[in-house]
C-alpha cells in the first residue's frame, strides 16, 4: 500500500510545474521565486527504520506553489477549524472593492490592509476584543483584464461582522457598494473558502483552460511581503513542516535513500534503481489540462519586455522595462 499523501504531492508537483514554465519564460524579477518552486521537494531523502521509513524534502514555501499550499491549507484547517467551531455563532463576511487595473492593484491592497489596522485600533480603544480570521484573495478577469482584490473573513458573531461591514462601507465609500459585499452564516463551504488558495490560477471557459502568466506574475509582485492569512484576537499557529511517514507495507519499494522528481514520469525516481516512488500516473483528462496550460506559443520573454505588465498594453518605449517589484 502506497502513501496517499505522497501520491497527492506528486500530483501537486506535476500541476505546479505546468504553470511554472510559462512564468519562468517571462524572465522577470520574480524568476528566483519561480525557480525556488521548481526545486521544491525535487529531492526526497529517505531514512529507514525497523518498522517504517521517513521521507523528508525541502519546501520552497512560495505562496503559489501547489505542493506547499496543500500543506499550508491542511495546517490552517487543523489549527483553526476548532477555534471557529468554538465561536458562539460564526459569520462569514466577504469585503471587496471595485475591480482595478494592474497599476493600482498593490496600492488598493495596501489601502485594504490599512483599513484593518484602523478598525482594530478603533475597536481596541473602545474596549472591544474582537476575534476573527481574514484571508486576502485576488482574482483576474480575463475578459476585462482587471484584478479583483477582496477579503474573506470569519467573525466570531454576527454583531462583529455587521460592525466590520459598516466600517468598511464608510472607509471605502467611493470604491465600493453594498451589493458587492456578502454576509452569511459560516458553514462548511465558508470554511473552505477561508482556507483555500489566495488566487485562482486556472480558469475554464467553454471547455478551454486559461492561464495568463503576465497577470499571475503581477499578482505575485503585488502581494510581495503582504500577509495573506491573518488571525486577529487569536493566537497564531506555527506552520508545520512534517512530511509523511511510511508504514512497513511499502518498505519493499523504499530501499533507496534518495529519490529525484522526474518531470517526464510525474513521479520521484530512485537515483540508482530508477524505481518510481509513488506509482502516480495522471489521468488523461488531467494530463490534457496540464499540457494545455503549460504550452504557450508566445515569446513570453519578449512579451514581458514589450507589454506593460500592469495594463497588458504595448509599451511606447520598449527600452524602458516596467517591472512590478521596482514600480511598487
Amino acid at each position: 500500500m502506497k502513501d496517499v499523501n505522497l501520491i497527492k504531492r506528486a500530483r501537486a508537483k506535476y500541476f505546479t510545474l505546468a504553470f511554472l514554465y510559462p512564468l519562468i519564460d517571462l524572465e522577470g524579477p520574480n524568476n528566483k521565486k519561480y525557480w525556488s518552486a521548481w526545486h521544491c521537494s525535487r529531492i526526497l531523502k529517505v531514512t529507514h527504520y525497523e518498522t517504517f521509513s521517513k521521507v523528508q524534502g525541502k519546501y520552497c514555501k512560495q505562496r503559489f506553489c501547489t505542493v506547499c499550499n496543500r500543506v499550508r491549507t491542511a495546517h490552517y484547517i487543523n489549527a483553526y477549524s476548532k477555534i471557529i467551531d468554538s465561536f458562539d455563532k460564526p459569520f462569514m463576511l466577504t469585503l471587496t472593492i471595485r475591480n482595478c487595473k494592474g497599476i493600482h492593484l498593490r496600492e488598493n491592497i495596501q489601502q485594504m490592509q490599512s483599513f484593518f489596522r484602523f478598525f482594530n485600533k478603533k475597536q481596541s480603544k473602545s474596549g472591544y476584543k474582537n476575534k476573527y480570521l481574514r484571508k486576502l484573495e485576488v482574482t483576474f478577469n480575463h475578459e476585462k483584464t482587471t484584478y479583483h482584490p477582496h477579503y474573506h473573513i470569519v467573525c466570531e458573531n454576527r454583531s462583529l461582522s455587521e460592525v466590520l461591514l459598516a466600517e468598511w462601507m464608510s472607509y471605502f465609500r467611493d470604491k465600493t457598494n453594498i451589493k458587492a459585499q456578502d454576509i452569511r452564516i459560516c458553514d462548511l463551504n465558508a470554511k473552505i473558502e477561508l482556507f483555500k488558495y489566495f488566487t485562482d490560477i486556472i480558469k475554464k471557459k467553454d471547455g478551454v483552460y486559461k492561464f495568463e502568466p503576465l497577470a499571475f506574475d503581477l499578482i505575485i509582485a503585488a502581494i510581495d511581503r503582504i500577509r495573506i492569512f491573518q488571525p486577529v484576537g487569536i493566537k497564531k499557529m506555527k506552520e508545520t513542516e512534517d512530511l509523511s511517514l511510511f508504514t512497513q507495507e511499502i518498505m519493499p519499494i523504499m530501499h533507496e535513500s534518495e529519490y529525484f522528481y522526474d518531470d517526464r514520469v510525474a513521479d520521484w525516481v530512485g537515483f540508482n534503481s530508477k524505481n518510481h516512488l509513488t506509482g502516480y500516473k495522471p489521468t488523461e483528462k488531467f494530463k490534457m489540462m496540464v499540457e494545455s496550460i503549460g504550452i504557450d506559443t508566445r515569446n513570453l520573454g519578449s512579451e514581458y519586455k514589450t507589454r506593460d505588465v500592469f495594463t497588458g498594453k504595448a509599451k511606447k518605449d520598449t527600452n524602458s522595462i516596467i517591472t512590478p517589484n521596482k514600480s511598487f
